[in-house]
């Protein structure tokens, strides 16, 4: 008779992040910093306006257990 193992896969957990971009503050620091975090592993997820002013971005990335 065949043996059953069950195995349990871990659920990926992730960290988020809020970055902040005015309206008028589109510049090359900006797009350097959102690069950075890109090599940091984060990936913008969600980009929404607040206000009509304040845009912000969330950003996740896997937690590495």
């Amino acid at each position: 008779m065949a043996e059953t193992i069950k195995t349990q896969q871990a659920i990926q957990q992730w960290e988020y992040k809020i970055f902040d971009i005015h309206k008028y503050d589109y510049d090359e620091q900006k797009i350097e910093q959102l690069n950075l975090l890109g090599k940091q592993g984060w990936e913008v997820i969600a980009p929404f306006n607040l206000n009509g002013y304040t845009n912000k971005v969330i950003l996740k990335r896997p937690i590495v257990q």
